[in-house]
């Protein structure tokens, strides 16, 4: 027998109490508030993306509307041109702000044949509020503008 098949080790300490203090905050809130925050500001969100894609073309709304699919993400195709990595690059640096790289450029098999080759994903979480929303996408529209 192995000495590392058998041993449970020595717990990391800080993690542990981290993952208390996580798992209190979080209960403070109640999950079900949480998910209904995220999915409002997603919600938010998505409207003032479906805005856009007549403003720039080649935009296109990969997450589903709101409804019963939804989830607190939404990603979205960039246009012809505009990578991933440059709206992150840039909303970094000039916003401060982090969003994901994606698309299928950079995943392969992410999303199929219909996911585009560049993409940029938008999670919203408790530590978002309504009024980072229009921030958030106006940002982005100026980002991906500049990229064009």
């Amino acid at each position: 027998m192995s000495p590392y098949t058998a041993s449970s080790g020595t717990r990391p300490q800080h993690t542990l109490a981290g993952l208390g203090s996580a798992i209190d905050y979080f209960s403070q809130w109640g999950f079900d508030a949480i998910e209904a925050h995220n999915m409002d500001l997603r919600n938010r969100a998505y409207t003032l993306l479906s805005k856009l894609q007549s403003e720039l073309h080649g935009l296109v709304l990969v997450s589903p509307p709101p409804g019963p699919l939804a989830s607190p993400i939404i990603t979205v195709g960039l246009p012809e041109n505009v990578t991933s990595a440059a709206v992150a690059n840039a909303m970094a640096e000039n916003y401060n702000t982090v969003v994901k790289v994606t698309g299928r450029a950079v995943f392969s098999a992410e999303g199929g044949p219909t996911m585009p080759l560049q993409a940029t994903r938008f999670t919203f979480h408790l530590f978002n509020s309504a009024d980072d929303v229009p921030t958030l996408v106006s940002n982005f529209a100026k980002v991906v503008r500049s990229l064009m």
